[in-house]
């Protein structure tokens, strides 16, 4: 119990520093950019999920970029091109390495366009 305790609170402390550093910004979101391999994997991996959280099929499944806001792990929101100019938002949330939690995909918002800016959901 001491030691999840002490993990928990040098997560806390590295977050910190991160965030003083400039690094990263706690709870913020950072700017969009684009997906990398692992990221992408997780995007497709989790397409069927997406599918049946937007209540139907995709056609066309193209991730086109991302952002992260950073909590207990990461919440990562990933715009999916599924159509010609549609796009869904899904959010992908991973989990700090030492909680020995797998990734999740956790929701998804329709009805997005190409222009539209990705938010927190």
């Amino acid at each position: 119990m001491l030691c999840k305790i002490t993990s928990h609170i040098l997560v806390c402390v590295f977050l910190i520093f991160l965030s003083q550093e400039g690094k990263c910004n706690v709870g913020g979101l950072e700017s969009a950019k684009m997906l990398d391999n692992r990221l992408a994997q997780l995007v497709f991996k989790f397409r069927e999920e997406f599918e049946r959280m937007a209540g139907t099929p995709f056609n066309y499944y193209v991730p086109i970029s991302y952002r992260i806001q950073i909590v207990a792990g990461s919440n990562n929101f990933v715009k999916i091109q599924v159509f010609y100019s549609d796009c869904i938002h899904a959010k992908i949330y991973l989990p700090l390495a030492q909680s020995n939690e797998l990734p999740r995909a956790v929701g998804v918002q329709i009805n997005k366009g190409l222009g539209d800016v990705i938010e927190p959901f």
